[in-house]
């Protein structure tokens, strides 16, 4: 059956159907896979942390500020009295650390793993053909 599935066995992965062949595929760094409305979103939405590994706790510093998120270069932190509010720069643009603001890529030196590609969510996601019979036990 074509589709897209949970794993349950791991929450920040989840199975791509086509044709009879399952993938597994993972969520961006961080997030987890919500099986109702068939997306990755934060672990506090999805209802479900990944294993132990798989997420990392960000956490703000003593001092406040903006600072870089530490795999994605789309994405930055405002750290204000201890508390942490995560920001996406617009499509197309990336956060300048130097500049504290999104810029855009020929100015801002971003690893190209780092960089996700947000048109179309299956094109920045790691695929890994596997055997479904493996996971249904």
């Amino acid at each position: 059956m074509d589709g897209i599935f949970s794993n349950p066995a791991n929450c920040s992965t989840f199975f791509f159907c086509v044709d009879g062949t399952a993938y597994l595929q993972e969520c961006p760094w961080g997030l987890a896979f919500d099986e109702t409305n068939l997306k990755c979103d934060r672990p506090k939405v999805v209802g479900c942390t990944p294993p132990s590994g798989t997420l990392s706790i960000l956490q703000c510093p003593d001092e406040d500020g903006i600072f870089r998120h530490p795999v994605n270069c789309h994405t930055f932190y405002l750290c204000k009295k201890g508390r942490i509010y995560e920001y996406e720069c617009p499509i197309g643009l990336i956060f300048n650390y130097n500049e504290k603001r999104c810029d855009y890529k020929s100015k801002v030196q971003c690893p190209e793993h780092h960089l996700e590609r947000r048109k179309h969510q299956r094109q920045y996601m790691k695929i890994q053909q596997i055997n479904l019979s493996e996971y249904l036990t």
